[in-house]
């Protein structure tokens, strides 16, 4: 969505990582090499600081109980995305994991997914 704008006519994040910078302030630090890109900042590579590149409409998925990828990457993502009147929706799962573990989970997920791809994709 950011680097192709053209090329998609929507975007999903499901528990996705969109800032590097506050990922890695509480990664282990023998990962931290690893996470970026060599030549360019973990501002140039976090969708959060890149969000006013998005053209195109975004749904954000992301579980509360995730351990993984903390919930807070969905949550500023999607307030940033608003604060700059892009076409965004947030769905926030209450009793989820980053893995969507439980059966329920798994429904809510895809049945937002199929909600907003119904809804966004062009015939």
């Amino acid at each position: 969505a950011i680097k192709e704008p053209d090329l998609y006519q929507c975007a999903v994040s499901i528990n996705g990582v969109t800032n590097l910078v506050d990922l890695t302030r509480w990664m282990i630090r023998e990962y931290l090499d690893e996470v970026g890109h060599e030549s360019l900042s973990k501002e140039d590579v976090s969708p959060l600081y890149q969000a006013d590149r998005i053209t195109i409409p975004t749904l954000i998925i992301h579980a509360k109980d995730d351990s993984v990828v903390p919930y807070e990457h969905g949550e500023k993502m999607y307030k940033t995305m608003k604060r700059l009147n892009k076409d965004v929706t947030f769905k926030s799962l209450d009793t989820a994991d980053h893995y969507f573990d439980t059966e329920q989970s798994r429904i809510e997920v895809l049945t937002a997914l199929e909600a907003f791809l119904t809804k966004k994709l062009k015939k």
